[in-house]
């Protein structure tokens, strides 16, 4: 067997060094091969933000003080009424205006707001005059000003209740008394149109 002289083992451990190397570096450029590396100490790991869905915004409501419709020169307060079951009558002021207190306060969102009066000159009587299109003002005791527009009207017998049914996007509904011997009930149907502090 041929000694090796230390050059020529020199150049036989270079070329199984080289030949060691091809075996380790393609695997660490492949995509595919899953690398460890060693943490990085600047990178921060955050646990993921939860993200919440946005509030609804609330309604903005209030408590019927005061009702103005300056088309027909209407300007008064407004005080609570109730139903009486055992007499079957509402309660009525000859200078005030009743918000009928089981209904929906004025508001932004829903529902129907009942104000009513007797048909004379004092209160409510100068409403047979308004037109649609034409605005009514109700403003409420925590600062807001609520304005409606008339869309339309109704007779009814007082008998005739189901218009007091109602569920949907908020209105004013005003009543009076119609006919010779005030017999009928006359309902005034107002759409929302906005609200602001006054």
């Amino acid at each position: 067997m041929q000694k090796l002289n230390p050059s020529k083992l020199a150049i036989l451990g270079l070329g199984l060094t080289v030949i060691g190397l091809i075996g380790v570096v393609p695997p660490l450029f492949n995509s595919n091969e899953a690398v460890l590396a060693a943490p990085n100490p600047t990178v921060a790991v955050t646990a993921p933000v939860e993200q919440k869905a946005p509030e609804a915004p609330k309604a903005i409501n209030g408590h019927p003080v005061r009702i103005v419709a300056p088309t027909v020169n209407v300007d008064m307060p407004i005080v609570d009424g109730f139903y009486d079951t055992s007499t079957r009558e509402w309660t009525l002021y000859a200078d005030k205006a009743q918000f009928a207190a089981m209904t929906t306060e004025p508001n932004d969102k829903s529902g129907q707001t009942f104000i009513y009066g007797h048909a004379t000159q004092r209160v409510f009587g100068k409403l047979l005059n308004m037109k649609a299109g034409e605005q009514v003002y109700v403003y409420t005791s925590n600062g807001y000003k609520f304005v409606y527009q008339l869309k339309e009207t109704q007779v009814v017998s007082p008998t005739n209740t189901g218009i007091l049914n109602y569920n949907g996007s908020p209105r004013l509904l005003l009543q009076t008394c119609v006919g010779t011997f005030s017999e009928n009930r006359k309902f005034f149907i107002l759409d929302f149109v906005t609200v602001e502090k006054v």
